[in-house]
């Protein structure tokens, strides 16, 4: 062991590539996995040896759990990067920052210019009212493409996301829409939310529709008293939103047969499409239609599927924190993985994510992929439901 200062002066681990070494900063208390990890080096683009400086002799050495201060004075670590890319290009960025038109901003966001390779990184500062406008614009663009008519249901939760989309509505300048907004109880995080919807609907003097429980889980065709727990009960290890996706489209058809509406609006924004699209594509199936997506002759739009979640939560953040306030944790691992590695494309590769989003637009518009009504549930769904999944379901509508 060697006993040295916490942050090393001298660097004993260097990246090497075709376009030169690079020395990496680290703690000698960190393995050599967390010194890769805090210079953004996939532990995965690189072969690991160990270097005698007195006689200038590698050898291969896999160490990713080896600390740094296990390593002798006269040895370093020699990560040989597996391709002749230059990972400088992702890596130890300068931002540049662009500052928000006022003092206070609400919100940043990282983008960088891919169209030239020594293309800059920027952190764009943002107030409430650039935020706004950012969602204003983006929400215009999709709506003067796919909105069909002039009436919309929203889907709304009284969190940032239903703020951000129904302030962009009350913008929306192409013509004249007819908003109605709806929200639906029953679960403890949706019942949390009424308040705060009933307050944004009054703000945007648009009147609310609440559905309640009764009626929400009459559409699902259950009566048990408490979904959370059942559903729990049936599906370990499941997250809640599997189920409350559900119960939100089939409620808000319901409300479009019965006012003779044909557009509904979500909040789905570019996070949660790019995790649903890497679910999709990992599990070798087709990404879903994206922005749209057509149920029983209703149009799904997702005005916001171009919005990061980070702008969309500057545009209200009180909203937004309120909203965070209530949650419930998620337990279930593919919904926290996909969610996870959308955000690390985000991050260590911004701008890529909009693209990703964008592309599998492109291919779901050219291979179409048809929802087919399930003539035991007599809802929409995607193939065919496999029995033991089938069997599960019935048991938990059947529950008391």
């Amino acid at each position: 062991m060697f006993s040295r200062n916490p942050v090393s002066s001298i660097s004993k681990v260097l990246l090497i590539t075709s376009h030169g070494k690079i020395p990496l900063s680290h703690s000698y208390e960190h393995r050599v996995i967390d010194c890769l990890t805090e210079n953004h080096i996939p532990w995965s683009s690189v072969t690991l040896y160990k270097h005698f400086n007195d006689s200038n002799y590698s050898e291969i050495f896999p160490c990713l759990d080896v600390k740094l201060s296990e390593i002798p004075e006269n040895q370093e670590v020699h990560a040989y990067y597996n391709r002749n890319i230059d990972p400088n290009f992702f890596i130890n960025r300068q931002l540049n920052v662009i500052p928000s038109r006022e003092e206070k901003p609400s919100s940043e966001f990282i983008y960088k210019d891919y169209e030239s390779a020594s293309g800059g990184v920027f952190l764009k500062k943002l107030t409430p009212e650039e935020c706004q406008e950012c969602i204003i614009s983006s929400v215009s663009e999709t709506l003067d493409k796919y909105l069909i008519g002039d009436s919309v249901i929203v889907g709304v939760s009284g969190g940032g996301d239903s703020n951000a989309l129904l302030n962009a509505l009350s913008n929306y300048k192409s013509k004249s829409i007819k908003i109605y907004p709806v929200i639906l109880k029953g679960i403890p995080d949706w019942d949390e939310g009424v308040p705060r919807a009933q307050e944004l609907c009054r703000k945007y003097n648009l009147e609310l529709k609440i559905i309640e429980p009764e009626e929400v889980k009459k559409i699902l065709g259950t009566s048990q008293e408490d979904l959370v727990s059942s559903f729990e009960k049936h599906f370990p290890g499941d997250d809640f939103e599997f189920l409350g996706t559900l119960m939100i489209r089939l409620s808000l058809l319901e409300e479009a047969r019965r006012l003779g509406v044909k557009n509904i609006l979500l909040g789905l924004n570019l996070d949660d499409l790019l995790a649903e699209h890497l679910y999709r594509i990992s599990n070798g199936k087709i990404p879903l239609p994206t922005p749209t997506r057509e149920f029983e002759n209703a149009i799904f739009i997702y005005p916001l599927w171009q919005s990061p979640k980070k702008i969309i939560d500057g545009c209200f953040p009180k909203f937004s924190l309120e909203n965070y306030n209530v949650r419930y944790p998620g337990v279930s691992l593919g919904r926290n993985l996909f969610y996870q590695l959308a955000y690390t494309i985000q991050s260590q590769f911004p701008g890529i994510a909009e693209k990703l989003v964008a592309g599998c637009s492109h291919v779901s518009q050219a291979m179409s992929v048809k929802f087919n009504k399930d003539s035991e549930f007599g809802f929409e769904v995607l193939g065919d439901i496999p029995l033991p999944v089938r069997n599960k379901f019935t048991k938990f509508l059947k529950a008391k």
